[in-house]
C-alpha cells in the first residue's frame, strides 16, 4: 500500500492554490516584460507576452531552467514536462493541466503564437513549488525556486597541501602538510576512542597521541624522515578503550608524493571525472518521491522523530541503516545461487542486501523525510577491484560496481555511503553484528570520495 507523503513539497504547492491570480496592468500590455527566477534574467528567444491578463512565456525556456525536460507533440498539441518524479502535461487551448495525477484548472491555457507554444508562467513556476512575484513598477516577474540554482562543488579546486575527509564538523579528519610536515588533527563522536596514530606504507605506527576528553586530536610527523621514497599512502588508526589493537580508519587511501624536494598530496586520477559530474546542476525537486510504503515512512519518522533540522535527520538515517542492515557475502559470492533483497521494503524487513539496496532504503527513508535523496551508481576501489589506489585501468572504467547516495540539504548535495560505514556481515546464513564502523562516509568532502569513489552517469 502506498502512502502519499503529506509534507510532499508539490502537493503542498497545489493545496495552498498556486494559481491564483498574477496581478498585472492591462494598460501596459504592449511593454516587454522581464523574468527572473533567483535572482538570473532568463533570456527568452521570444518576449514574454501578457495575454488576458496573464504573461505568457515560450514553454520549452521556462521548463528547462527549472530543471525539466520539455516534449513537444505536435499532433495532439500536447507538452509533457519531467522532473524526476514530477510530471507536468499541458495542451494548446486547454485549460486542464496535469501535475502527476492532479487535474489543475488554469485560468489561461496554452497558446500558439506567430508559431511559438506559449505557457502561463504562474502555473508552470508554481508547479514547482516556485513562489511568483509581479512587480508593477518595473514591469518584472521574480521567481523564487525552493532550490535555487548554483554550483554544487564544495571543493572548487584539488588543494595538494590540504585534504579534509568531512564538510561537516560531526566528525572529521584533516590533513594538512607545511614545510614537508604532515599533521592531522580531527574529531570523532565516538567516545570509546583514546589513542590515533598514523602509518605510512607497511611501516610501523607512528605518532601515537592521546584523543582529548572533547575527542579532538593532533599529530604531527615530519615526512623527509618517515618517507624516504617518493611516494607513500598515508593511513590513519584508531584504539578504543578496553581493547590492545589499533584499527584503521583511514585505510591505504591518500597517496603522498614527492616532485621538486616537496611532499604534496597526490590527486586522484578520477578527480577531473567526479569535479564534472558533480558541477552539474540539477533541480533537487526531481529526487523528491511521493510515493513511499506506509511502513517505510514510519519508519523513517520513527528514527527521525528526535531531529532538529534535516541534516539530523539524514544523519540519523544513515546511523540507522549502517547499524541494522547487513551486507550479504552469501549472495556477493554466490549470485547465481542466492536470493538477493533490493528494493526498500524488502531490505527492511530481510535486514541484508547489497549496496544497491543499501541506497534503495537509504534514498526512501529519507525521501519520507521529504528530502531531495538521489542514488548514486559509480565504481569504487572496493571488493569488486581489490585495489587501494586508481589505475589507468580502472580510473577508466564506465561499468558500475556500487551504489551509494546523495542527500540535498542546506543547499549542497551531502554524500553518503552507508554501505561502507557498516560492519555488518549475513555470511554463511548468519547475521554477525558489527555495528557502525565510523562516520568516515557520511558527509565526505568530494576530494577524499575521490580516493576511492567514481562517479560513472
Amino acid at each position: 500500500m502506498k502512502n502519499k507523503i503529506i509534507s510532499f513539497i508539490l502537493t503542498l504547492a497545489i493545496l495552498t492554490g498556486i494559481f491564483g491570480t498574477l496581478s498585472l496592468s492591462a494598460s501596459a500590455a504592449n511593454d516587454s516584460v522581464s523574468v527572473y527566477i533567483d535572482g538570473e534574467l532568463i533570456p527568452f528567444d521570444v518576449e514574454p507576452e501578457i495575454i488576458n491578463g496573464r504573461t505568457m512565456v515560450p514553454m520549452r525556456k521556462i521548463f528547462e531552467y527549472l530543471g525539466a525536460d520539455v516534449t513537444w507533440y505536435s499532433s495532439s498539441r500536447k507538452i509533457w514536462a519531467t522532473c524526476g518524479y514530477l510530471r507536468i502535461i499541458l495542451q494548446v487551448d486547454n485549460k486542464n493541466m496535469f501535475i502527476n495525477d492532479n487535474s489543475i484548472e488554469l485560468d489561461s491555457p496554452p497558446v500558439i503564437k506567430d508559431g511559438r507554444t506559449l505557457v502561463p508562467l504562474r502555473a508552470v513556476a508554481e508547479a514547482f513549488s516556485a513562489k511568483v512575484k509581479w512587480e508593477s513598477s518595473e514591469r518584472k516577474v521574480n521567481i523564487e525556486t525552493p532550490y535555487p540554482k548554483s554550483d554544487y562543488m564544495y571543493d572548487e579546486k584539488f588543494d595538494k597541501y590540504h585534504i579534509t575527509t568531512s564538510y561537516g564538523d560531526f566528525e572529521y579528519f584533516d590533513l594538512l602538510i607545511e614545510d614537508d610536515v604532515l599533521t592531522v588533527t580531527g574529531y570523532s563522536q565516538d567516545k570509546s576512542i583514546e589513542e590515533v596514530a598514523i602509518k605510512f606504507n607497511n611501516g610501523l605506527l607512528d605518532n601515537i597521541t592521546s584523543v582529548k576528553p572533547n575527542k579532538e586530536f593532533e599529530l604531527s610527523v615530519d615526512l623527509t624522515e618517515q618517507i624516504p621514497s617518493d611516494e607513500a599512502v598515508l593511513s590513519v588508526y584508531t584504539k578504543k578503550e578496553n581493547d590492545d589493537f589499533f584499527w584503521s580508519y583511514i585505510y591505504g587511501t591518500v597517496f603522498i608524493e614527492k616532485n621538486k624536494n616537496k611532499y604534496s598530496f597526490k590527486k586522484p586520477l578520477v578527480w577531473e571525472n567526479n569535479k564534472d559530474y558533480m558541477t552539474k546542476w540539477e533541480n533537487p525537486i526531481a529526487y523528491i518521491n511521493p510515493d513511499i510504503d506506509a511502513e517505510i515512512v514510519a519508519l523513517s519518522n520513527k528514527i527521525c522523530k528526535k531531529a532538529d533540522n534535516d541534516y539530523e535527520k539524514i544523519l540519523l538515517i544513515h546511523d540507522w541503516v549502517a547499524d541494522n542492515i547487513y551486507y550479504d557475502f552469501d549472495y556477493y559470492y554466490n549470485r547465481d545461487s542466492a536470493d538477493i533483497s533490493l528494493d526498500a521494503l524488502s531490505v527492511y524487513q530481510s535486514k541484508r542486501s547489497v549496496c544497491e539496496g543499501y541506497a534503495n532504503l537509504t534514498q526512501a527513508l529519507i525521501n519520507a523525510q521529504g528530502i531531495p535523496c538521489r542514488k548514486v551508481s559509480g565504481y569504487s576501489l572496493g571488493l569488486s577491484s581489490n585495489l587501494r589506489y586508481w589505475t589507468e585501468e580502472t580510473a577508466n572504467k564506465e561499468i558500475s560496481n556500487h551504489a551509494w547516495n546523495q542527500a540535498y540539504v542546506d543547499n549542497r548535495w551531502i554524500n553518503i555511503d552507508a554501505t561502507w560505514d557498516s560492519g555488518n556481515k549475513y555470511e554463511n546464513g548468519e547475521f554477525l553484528y558489527e555495528g557502525i564502523e565510523n562516520h568516515l562516509y557520511f558527509d565526505i568532502s568530494d576530494v577524499f570520495f575521490s580516493y576511492n569513489h567514481k562517479y560513472i552517469r
